[in-house]
């Protein structure tokens, strides 16, 4: 059962109704040198959950609230949590007060525990043990001891940002009691940092789409606040080692002898207008350390524009480092390559760069990978049908009438809507273990369009081998995984050999292993084989060792938040919801990696965060513009010039962020950003000797490259 509960006090209500938009309002008032934020919760839902507990069924509840996390520790009461970023100029330090509401209790609640350590392990996907901490639920104390928790600053692309959760409820597990409360104010107060004074850092980029995790996103904040901006010393650039230089925003680290391809994939970028370089290991070092000082010392240095990263080769090519999190487990990653500093304790750190590996072992297979990506960017598919493709694939956990986790509620109960309401065409390939499915994990009821979708195992692998030869604009599955590939549905290396197509697919593969790239030297996992494959991923976005199911579930709203946006809900209501700028796919996951810290909160929630931020990769080219909707055209005309030489360029009209490009026998002569639709482009000299090929492009965000081809020919003897 659902029920509804409001947390207004008894005296503005006679019954509990649900009122019109249940969900947080939030209120955010900026004046001199203070921020004051009112969280306003109309009401809850209690949804029953039975668990067998010592052969005896044990009744919990579920307090379900709408658009918000959790609070998450094992074994202990799950309580929602809301949490979001809210923006202070950098230099201040700041002091929070919390006004309550009047509370309202509810008597007799047994409120359902957390269970943080269920994950999505092909091998363990039967129900783990249950998290009951029964010692806990025997305590006459209030749970959450606070129920206002503000941690930071942090900086996130030119923000200084605190992250404030709010737990509007507190718990008595001896007395079954939960005491809510409708509304709670809290007011930060800035001054002034003592001793060192921090810098402003300067984004190169404004991502709207970060502003979609703040409740105050607006730039500027220090005039808003009647605060000064606070700088710190600006100190002299230090010399760069050669061929270092500040304007570079993409780096290219390859193997030895993978020069051809790192090359041949830095020339496209530089004609998509992204200033590209290219390194050979063997000039770096070929150790963790190494790496990362090399990169961070880049992306470190004044004004250095530096913001991606892709490794070129296989963890035996270009070392991965060694990293521990919430276990005593150690694995390869590559994310401390896109941080300023590593993790230390408990606690994780933002990324500050966008990193990506093709983990190939071959030059053959580097130039075969750099091909498919180039060709996904520079000629996506003609068909108008591909751009309004996607697969969602799932499966209904547990034998019973309700789901036990929420694999396919993750999908339908805010992506779904949202890709509906945008008009893509998503078919459904969910598999079901259960004779009578009836409810999500929250108690809602499977809509009817759900259930009919429930097919046999043979026929959903059946249909994703269909659907990957025919080419998805996403492919994307939350349920479990192994390094071979999908769970259920079932879809495998050995799947991806009956592919018959060749037209690309983006894969979201949102479970545990299924992109482990430091496997082994005759296997390969699931992304390996996928990015390599024609009419594969271009790149895609996968997990290289087990994952939590809790954190897979978020970790999946953000991807499709960055890449579509509305996701998310945006606070204050009304807020516009930004998708990420470009849809590079770096930025796609870096995305998701803020996300996660808003939406869970709790004892070691830092490390589940870190776990997650750790083990999920870009395998492929992190500045892969990913297309989420069919490209817009715009056509080209060249012709040449003799007196003076020059090309005279017509566009049909100007894309925004535009890069023209002009090549002379293959060298790149002159690029610009044309800001009318004619534009001439001198030449400059020319040889007068020998016949002249003159190639111009004209790449911009969201619509398919065109170029032309002119000859100069020598004169007539």
């Amino acid at each position: 059962m659902r029920e509804f509960k409001s947390l207004q006090p008894k005296r503005l209500r006679r019954v509990d109704v649900e009122p019109e938009g249940n969900q947080p309002r939030i209120d955010i008032i900026e004046s001199k040198g203070k921020i004051q934020i009112t969280y306003n919760f109309p009401g809850f839902y209690l949804v029953d959950e039975n668990r067998t507990i010592n052969q005896q069924v044990v009744n919990f509840k579920q307090v379900d609230l709408t658009s918000v996390g959790s609070l998450v520790e094992s074994g202990k009461p799950e309580l929602p949590s809301f949490g979001r970023y809210v923006q202070i100029p950098f230099g201040y330090d700041y002091r929070v007060t919390v006004r309550k509401a009047n509370p309202v209790q509810f008597e007799n609640i047994r409120v359902m525990p957390a269970q943080a350590n269920l994950t999505d392990d092909a091998e363990q996907e039967q129900e783990d043990i249950f998290e009951f901490d029964q010692k806990f639920y025997k305590r006459n104390t209030l749970y959450p001891r606070k129920m206002v928790n503000v941690t930071g600053p942090v900086s996130m692309d030119g923000y200084c940002a605190l992250l404030v959760h709010i737990c509007p409820f507190q718990y008595n597990p001896a007395r079954n009691l939960l005491t809510g409360y409708g509304q709670i104010q809290v007011t930060i107060r800035l001054f002034p940092k003592k001793g060192r004074r921090a810098a402003v850092p300067a984004s190169a980029d404004d991502h709207l789409a970060y502003g979609n995790l703040f409740l105050n996103p607006s730039r500027n904040i220090h005039v808003r606040l009647g605060l000064p901006v606070i700088l710190g010393k600006t100190g002299s650039v230090a010399s760069l080692p050669p061929l270092q230089s500040l304007d570079t925003e993409f780096l290219i680290i390859h193997e030895v002898g993978f020069s051809a391809a790192a090359q041949k994939l830095a020339k496209w970028k530089r004609t998509c207008g992204v200033k590209t370089q290219t390194f050979s290991i063997a000039t770096i070092g070929n150790t963790a350390p190494q790496i990362k000082q090399f990169i961070r010392n880049w992306r470190g240095k004044q004004d250095a524009k530096l913001r991606y990263v892709l490794l070129l080769g296989d963890s035996d090519g270009i070392t991965s480092e060694t990293v521990t999190d919430t276990s005593t487990e150690t694995y390869a990653s590559d994310y401390y390559y896109s941080t300023e500093t590593n993790a230390t304790g408990s606690n994780y750190v933002f990324p500050w760069l966008s990193v990506g590996r093709i983990p190939v072992r071959t030059s053959d297979e580097a130039l075969q990978v750099v091909d498919q990506i180039i060709d996904y960017e520079k000629t996506p598919p003609a068909d108008s049908a591909y751009y309004k493709r996607i697969i969602f694939a799932s499966a209904f956990s547990g034998t019973g009438t309700q789901d036990k986790r929420k694999f396919i509620f993750a999908l339908e109960k805010d992506i779904y809507p949202v890709l509906a309401v945008l008009g893509f065409n998503i078919q459904r390939v969910y598999v079901c273990h259960s004779t009578n499915p009836q409810t999500f994990a929250d108690g809602t009821p499977l809509s009817q369009d759900v259930i009919n979708s429930f097919m046999t195992h043979e026929a959903a692998t059946q249909a994703l081998i269909d659907g990957t030869s025919e080419g998805q604009l996403f492919m994307v599955h939350r349920d479990h995984a192994g390094v071979s590939g999908w769970g259920h549905p079932h879809f495998t290396t050995d799947d991806l050999d009956k592919v018959t197509g060749n037209t690309p697919s983006m894969f979201y593969s949102l479970n545990c292993l299924s992109g482990k790239f430091n496997y082994s030297d005759t296997d390969e996992s699931f992304a390996e084989k996928n990015l390599r494959m024609c009419g594969g991923a271009p790149s895609l976005i996968a997990a290289t060792r087990v994952t939590s199911t809790t954190g897979n579930n978020l970790l999946i709203r953000g991807l499709f938040d960055a890449t579509f946006g509305g996701v998310i809900p945006t606070f204050p209501t009304g807020v516009a919801s930004y998708t990420m700028k470009n849809r590079h796919l770096g930025d796609i996951l870096n995305y998701a990696r803020f996300f996660l810290p808003i939406e869970t909160t709790g004892e070691n929630a830092g490390l589940r965060i870190r776990a997650h931020m750790q083990r999920y990769h870009v395998i492929g080219d992190p500045t892969l513009q990913v297309w989420a909707q069919a490209p817009l055209e715009v056509t080209l005309q060249a012709t040449f010039m003799y007196n003076p030489l020059s090309l005279s360029i017509v566009l049909s009209h100007v894309p925004a962020n535009n890069v023209l490009s002009v090549w002379v026998d293959g060298n790149l002569k002159k690029q610009l950003t044309p800001a009318s639709t004619h534009v001439t482009v001198a030449l400059g000299t020319l040889p007068d000797n020998k016949p002249v090929t003159i190639r111009v492009g004209l790449f911009a965000p969201g619509y398919r490259y065109v170029e032309c081809e002119l000859y100069k020919l020598p004169p007539p003897k």
